[in-house]
């Protein structure tokens, strides 16, 4: 017989496959710091304007100056290039941040009778502490569920449905294709629709286009490790003024020249408040 195995693990550690996969590359540029706007930033070593370009549909960012034939970068990378430390610090850091992270353990076993036999060595994966996978059952039975309109309810089924199903969460379809699953017709409706999916952070959207050189269809990858989408499933939608969302067709006053382009609201925060945390805001009633 070959005898009994002997098992050992090692302490959990952050799954960087992960974190690459599920913490949006966006959350995590807006935490350090970095301004974006319309996907494109300043680059960290060339200096460049608008030359470190996002890609929310890979979760990933690279620079056209630096590298313009290289290769995608993660989030991991863009917190170690950052913060410059190691990819342990990095993902540590995530892990603190966000408090919601895949952990794997380092499983090692060896043969009971095999003293110079090979050690086995796999990885096993942890399930997240918090809502440890998306699921439909999740979404429905959060209090936004509610207060989402129907229409943006069905879209939002529809996408889920489609993107859950892919290993990298991502769907990439058209308004009119959408329009033939979910027996909505009009354009315009779809459209609000999938802006109030991405204002609640559900999805990061790739916009298409189309015109004489051509088209494509957006491209909407499911971000359910979101922190504001956490927020969102267990707080529902907010008044104009408050903290975490507000729904899109919610009346808020713009400056000029900014029609309908607020779609998150924080809270302004009086002297006697700030020495409330970050977290204590995430939690309050």
């Amino acid at each position: 017989m070959n005898g009994q195995n002997d098992f050992s693990y090692s302490p959990a550690i952050p799954d960087f496959r992960w974190i690459n996969r599920e913490i949006p590359i966006l959350e995590i540029a807006a935490k350090l710091g970095i301004i974006v706007r319309g996907n494109k930033a300043q680059c960290l070593d060339c200096g460049k304007e608008r030359r470190l370009s996002f890609t929310p549909k890979l979760n990933g960012w690279k620079c056209f100056h630096c590298e313009p034939a290289g290769k995608m970068h993660t989030p991991l990378d863009l917190v170690m290039k950052h913060r410059d430390c190691s990819v342990y610090a990095a993902a540590d850091w995530i892990s603190r941040t966000w408090g919601i992270v895949g952990r794997v353990q380092i499983e090692r076993s060896k043969n009971a009778y095999a003293s110079r036999g090979p050690t086995y060595v796999r990885y096993r994966p942890i399930p997240a502490p918090h809502k440890s996978r998306p699921s439909l059952e999740a979404f429905m039975a959060s209090p936004a569920w509610r207060e989402m309109p129907l229409t943006t309810r069905t879209i939002a089924m529809a996408l889920f449905a489609m993107a859950n199903a892919e290993d990298s969460h991502t769907v990439t379809i058209s308004r009119k294709e959408l329009a033939g699953i979910t027996g909505i017709q009009r354009l315009n409706t779809i459209s609000h629709a999938t802006r109030e999916l991405k204002a609640i952070r559900m999805f990061a959207v790739e916009q298409g286009f189309g015109g004489k050189l051509g088209s494509r269809a957006s491209s909407y990858r499911l971000t359910w490790w979101s922190q504001s989408f956490q927020v969102w499933l267990s707080q529902g939608y907010a008044l104009p003024g408050e903290y975490p969302l507000v729904r899109p067709d919610t009346p808020t006053p713009h400056p000029a020249g900014t029609r309908n382009s607020v779609a998150l609201v924080t809270p302004s925060i009086e002297p006697a408040e700030k020495e409330q945390s970050d977290e204590q805001l995430l939690t309050r009633p």
